[in-house]
């Protein structure tokens, strides 16, 4: 599914997360594994590459571009996809209908929402969404879309890392539970199978 693939000696750090989160029934758990590998893969392409970016979003960006179409495929016709495309972001446990003129949907970034009033969300265009079955995307817009799936990946990580998550509440572990598969796609795809 991937071209570029690290063995267990470049990324040690990766192939013993994946090895941990595969251990363990709890998602919340399990993603963090995932992502700490998926820093470790980032991390790793950015050196390759003599790039290395002070901030994680360009690094992350980096790693994006070594996508293959089959990965990229593979992310877009994830159930994952579909979960985020029709969720309807919470606030305080209610669900944000309207921001900013538009119909939010993915997931919300808990660390800059502030009410109502400043909702900031990462979400996913239903439009290229819906379109993309059909063969009717041009890369760009393949890439666009793979691209916001990403970035929810990441807002989900910036909430774990940075909000108030708890491994009880439901809406929380759904969302883990649906974000998980996706990372898990990607990770596997840059490191060779034992």
């Amino acid at each position: 599914m991937n071209d570029l693939k690290f063995d267990r000696a470049e990324l040690p750090v990766a192939y013993s997360m994946v090895k941990l989160a595969k251990q363990t029934e709890e998602p919340l758990q399990a993603y963090m594994c995932y992502w700490i590998a998926f820093n470790n893969i980032y991390n790793e392409i950015a050196r390759r590459r003599s790039s290395w970016f002070h901030y994680e979003k360009p690094r992350i960006a980096q790693a994006r571009l070594a996508f293959t179409p089959e990965l990229k495929h593979a992310l877009i016709q994830d159930a994952g996809v579909e979960y985020f495309v029709n969720r309807a972001p919470s606030y305080w446990h209610a669900f944000i209908e309207s921001a900013e003129g538009t119909k939010p949907n993915g997931v919300l970034n808990v660390g800059t929402t502030r009410g109502s009033s400043r909702v900031k969300w990462s979400g996913i265009n239903v439009d290229l969404y819906q379109r993309y079955p059909e063969g009717d995307l041009s890369d760009v817009e393949v890439n666009m879309l793979v691209e916001e799936i990403v970035g929810v990946l990441y807002t989900v990580r910036n909430n774990l890392f940075h909000g108030d998550k708890q491994a009880y509440n439901e809406n929380e572990l759904e969302v883990v539970r649906n974000a998980l598969p996706l990372l898990s796609i990607i990770v596997e795809s840059f490191m060779w199978q034992d």
